[in-house]
């Protein structure tokens, strides 16, 4: 199905004419790569479309005399522009993405597509300043985030998968009920950062089974430290899923081809919920 164009009203703001000319601009644009047939998957209409000769364009704008004197770009995290901000750090540049991370009053939204700028074009082990940012909208799978600022962050209920955070200033970081797999914590900074109900299965530089772990780490349970505080009946069936109710009373697991909601505490089972095809693998929070 064709996507349909957006709003343009719900643009940044301005004059009604003017919004209606970048409207019309817009339009004009995407019907002249439909015509050409130089618009890249997905397609032209309704993005920043991607387009055959995206790479030959972004060199003709270093020719400009605009971009020589330029000492800052700022670019979209659009596919089209990728050969831009890669120009821009090789020609010596300062990306905007780098100031909105690390402006004290910049809005969320712009804070996360900085983020996504700078992923696609910052070289191996560059240090992001994410400090204070809400980054539970974030994919931050297989990042790697070593030696990065994340103090103060939010991180709550996230699924880390393989991010790596050695080194990394995680000093006031929200992690409560997040989980991190595989990745590294090694020599990271962990004051005053919390994490209630957090679950470490198995990342780098943690405890052994005769180790305490990292100072700061108390709260989460950790593979190979913690021995589990609650058992569930798995007798009709592996349990390949659980869940926390929010206020953490509750617990739901996957058992064969049924739901059990569980007291966390004792993890006596309260409530049967049958009539599944096959393993449930699967729950939401009770």
């Amino acid at each position: 199905m064709p996507r349909t164009a957006p709003r343009h009203d719900r643009d940044a703001g301005g004059p009604a004419d003017l919004l209606a000319a970048k409207a019309a601009l817009r339009s004009q644009a995407w019907a002249a790569l439909r015509s050409a047939g130089v618009a890249r998957f997905p397609g032209a209409v309704g993005r920043i479309p991607n387009f055959t000769g995206a790479e030959a364009a972004a060199e003709r704008l270093r020719d400009l005399p605009a971009w020589a004197g330029a000492q800052t770009v700022k670019a979209n995290p659009d596919s089209p522009q990728l050969r831009v901000r890669q120009r821009a750090l090789e020609d010596g540049k300062t990306l905007w993405a780098r100031r909105t991370l690390a402006a004290t009053d910049g809005a969320q939204p712009a804070k996360l597509t900085a983020l996504a700028v700078l992923d696609r074009v910052a070289p191996a082990g560059t240090a992001l300043d994410l400090s204070g940012i809400d980054l539970r909208h974030a994919d931050l799978s297989d990042r790697d985030l070593s030696g990065a600022s994340i103090r103060g962050a939010t991180l709550r209920g996230m699924h880390l998968d393989r991010v790596n955070l050695a080194g990394a200033d995680l000093a006031g970081a929200d992690f409560s009920q997040a989980i991190l797999r595989g990745g590294s914590l090694r020599d990271a900074t962990l004051g005053g950062s919390r994490w209630h109900r957090a679950a470490i299965p198995g990342t780098g530089g943690l405890a052994t089974p005769e180790d305490t772990g990292p100072p700061g780490l108390d709260a989460a349970a950790i593979a190979g430290r913690d021995t589990p505080p609650v058992m569930v009946d798995s007798s009709a069936g592996p349990a390949l899923c659980l869940a926390y109710s929010p206020d953490g009373e509750l617990l739901a697991h996957g058992a064969g081809s049924r739901v059990v909601i569980s007291d966390a505490a004792t993890g006596q089972a309260l409530r049967f919920l049958p009539g599944h095809q096959g393993h449930v693998a699967g729950v939401a929070p009770p």
